[in-house]
């Protein structure tokens, strides 16, 4: 037959008391950490709070406006007010486009000024005698023949 062998009971050591120390440094950073996470719950649930409220003032601002769950429709004045900004930006485009055939007829025009500016500075009029000088002149010459003659 087997002996049956009796267990003391057990002491307390110091293994026991580093067991029990480390247990209680266990609990303690298990308390810290649930601590944070029921901190972190807390600001989840006061932000869908807030988030809740949000949507809440956003779905009555739409309301007001007219604009219905993403259903696309635009208000009355709005689309009017976009109609008249679509015939402004017609009506610009239009002058802008006047403007710029009369910039490139002012162009032209231009051109034939410098042309005859050159043909002018080439021929230099202020060589040539008007017709009171050649006048003048003819008249010199015509006395001073009149007067050699004689």
């Amino acid at each position: 037959m087997p002996a049956i062998r009796r267990h003391s009971p057990p002491r307390a050591g110091k293994q026991d008391n580093a067991l029990f120390s480390h247990i209680v440094e266990d609990v303690k950073a298990l308390n810290s950490s649930i601590d944070l996470i029921s901190q972190k719950l807390k600001h989840i649930v006061r932000n869908e709070k807030i988030l809740g409220k949000n949507l809440i003032v956003l779905s009555k601002k739409f309301e007001k406006t007219g604009i219905q769950n993403g259903s696309g429709k635009i208000p009355a004045n709005l689309e009017s007010q976009l109609n008249n900004l679509q015939k402004q930006l017609e009506q610009n485009a239009s002058k802008i486009e006047q403007m710029s055939s009369e910039i490139e007829s002012i162009k032209t025009d231009f051109t034939v000024v410098k042309e005859l500016k050159s043909v002018i500075e080439s021929i230099n009029p202020l060589e040539f005698v008007t017709l009171d000088q050649a006048k003048d002149l003819i008249n010199e010459k015509m006395e001073k023949s009149k007067t050699s003659k004689k």
